[in-house]
């Protein structure tokens, strides 16, 4: 049932991962939603944050990984199974840079939970970047974070303005794509 899958989501977002590595990437169950975590040697990462109801089940599964510190906040795009969760976020942690997709203005949302992200990045004194391709973050000991994506601004559809993103660690890579579908 629905509820129990939420009691499940609820234990495991409790339990720590046992894991150990120089980079840790989590792939957070916010059910259809998307939420990734990516524990580097000298930064964190989260891309997206759910949809709206799994603040909290984020939250408390940040916690249980020790997180204190985000330094890289990502909304690949600012539809509700993306951001739903990330006002909670932004509430609870320290967060030192905050990217969005570089949407079109015609494309901007006025949903609830846009204007609720808004205000508390807003609230916390937070500035928003635009992600911007071939940008690159250094995450330490050699691991980067690329900007790939959006090349150019979709007029039509918000998806394909995701960020699409790459973690570089050595001979190993993790390609996030947001809702981007293959025209991005």
């Amino acid at each position: 049932s629905v509820l129990d899958t939420l009691y499940q989501q609820a234990d495991i977002a409790q339990t720590p991962t046992d894991a150990e590595g120089d980079l840790l990437v989590h792939f957070i169950d916010v059910g259809q939603a998307d939420c990734e975590l990516i524990q580097a040697p000298g930064a964190n990462v989260l891309i997206d944050a759910g949809d709206i109801g799994t603040g909290d089940l984020v939250v408390d599964y940040l916690k249980a990984q020790g997180i204190t510190k985000i330094d890289y906040l990502l909304a690949t795009h600012p539809h509700a199974d993306h951001i739903g969760g990330m006002p909670e976020v932004v509430n609870t942690f320290k967060i030192d840079k905050v990217l969005f997709s570089d949407i079109p203005a015609e494309l901007t949302p006025t949903t609830k939970i846009y204007e609720r992200l808004l205000d508390s990045i807003a609230d916390k004194g937070l500035k928003i970047t635009k992600a911007r391709p071939g940008v690159v973050y250094d995450l330490g000991d050699g691991t980067k974070l690329k900007i790939l994506a959006p090349i150019s601004q979709n007029h039509e559809d918000l998806n394909e303005n995701s960020i699409v993103c790459r973690v570089e660690n050595g001979k190993t890579s993790f390609l996030f794509t947001g809702a981007a579908g293959i025209s991005s």
